[in-house]
This record gives C-alpha cells, structure tokens and sequence, in this order.
C-alpha cells in the first residue's frame, strides 16, 4: 500500500497484541470484504479503519464527561467494524449505554470475529437506513423508537457518502432522534463550493438506486444544519 503507514496503536492496546498480529488482522478483515463481493472504500484499503478517531474531535471530552450519567445515551452512527464504538468502551462507556448502528450488520460482525475477536454483546445494535424516513429503513424503525432518545449522536465520515436528499433526510432522522440540549457531532469531507461527486457504492448493500454523492460546503452544511 502507498502513502501512511497504518497506525494499530489501538488496536493492539484494545487486545493486548503485537503489531504484527495487528496487522494479520486488518488483512484479513479488507480480505473478507472483498470475499463477499463488499465495497472496500478507501479507508478500508489504507487500514484506517485499525485505529480510532473519534477521541480526536473537539466535542468528544464534552461527551465522553457525560459518560458517567446515569440516563446517558449514545447512538453511532455508520459503525463499521466498531472501532470508535469500542474506543468509548475502552473510555469509560457503560456498554448498555450506547446504541451502534449501520446500514447492515455485516462489518459489525467483521469486527466481533476478525478484527477485534471480543464479545460486546450487551452493546445495543440496530441495522438500518438512517437516510429514509423512519418507518422505511427495517424492522422496528417507526419515529417511536427514536424521537428524543439520546444524548449524544456521533457521524463519523457518513454525510459525504449520501446523496443531497439523503443527507438531508439523514440529518432530519438524527435531530429527532436527539433529546432537548442534546449533541451531535462528527466530521465529513467538504467542498470549497458544494457540488455532486462519484456515484454512490451498492455493492453489498442493501438495494439502492445508484445517485451521485453530494459534498457540501461549509456555508451549505451550515445553513442545512440550521434549517
């Protein structure tokens, strides 16, 4: 591979490995992607999907200080194989606290038998569209089971994977989901003027019509946002 060198400080932290193990994990993991017939995006190719970032956001120490609430709820978003889910485990999360969800369970899984090979069962997982109404996205998806119940909703590297409609509907379903004074937070890829980019991946995903992906600008994501 061309470019970083990827980093597994975390992952070998989180199960107490050598970096050579680390490294056979990661492998194997892009591997039983590509067996599936699976989309390997670009963060899969270079193994950053190894180490967690979440921790370096500047709402995380406000939301990780909230930890400790007793009502406190979490919901990520866009889970992937779970490494930043298991960097809030490994911060002090209570795992009951904290809710993961993604378009479908299968680089969750990934994560459970290849990557990380640990058992966070007591962890909630939901799988599902989140950029559909409520109601369209699976099983047990009707506005009920999300309107105003978490604290917290992190969105790591998902808007700029989203059509402008589904982005907007994605951010529609995370407001509802947010109790009063509650937080989001996340980051995304921009654009200095917001414009339409490479078609959406399907492969292995749940059926979608392919469409453009949609990057915003700091001023359109702003006025969305505030919309």
């Amino acid at each position: 591979m061309e470019g970083r060198k990827p980093d597994y400080s975390f992952l070998m932290d989180y199960c107490g490995i050598g970096e050579e193990d680390a490294a056979k994990r990661a492998e194997d993991t892009v591997e039983a992607i590509r067996a599936a017939g699976h989309h390997v995006y670009k963060c899969m190719e270079s193994r950053r999907f190894a180490t967690s970032s979440i921790h370096r956001h500047p709402a995380y120490a406000e939301v990780k200080a909230r930890f400790s609430e007793p009502e406190f709820s979490l919901i990520e978003l866009g889970c992937c194989f779970g490494t930043d889910a298991r960097r809030m485990l490994f911060d002090g999360l209570d795992p009951r606290k904290m809710t993961v969800s993604d378009l479908h369970d299968f680089y969750w899984n990934l994560g459970k038998t290849v990557l990380f090979k640990d058992d966070i069962d007591s962890v909630n997982t939901v799988f599902m569209d989140f950029a559909v109404p409520f109601g369209e996205g699976g099983a047990g998806t009707t506005a009920g089971d999300f309107v105003e119940r978490f604290d917290a909703v992190s969105a790591m590297a998902i808007l700029h994977v989203l059509s402008q409609s589904q982005c907007t509907q994605f951010l529609q379903n995370v407001f509802s989901s947010l109790k009063r004074g509650g937080t989001l937070f996340g980051l995304c890829v921009g654009s200095s003027e917001e414009r339409e980019w490479s078609t959406i991946p399907t492969d292995g995903l749940p059926p979608r019509e392919p469409a453009p992906r949609h990057l915003h600008s700091r001023e359109s994501l702003e006025a969305l946002l505030l919309s």
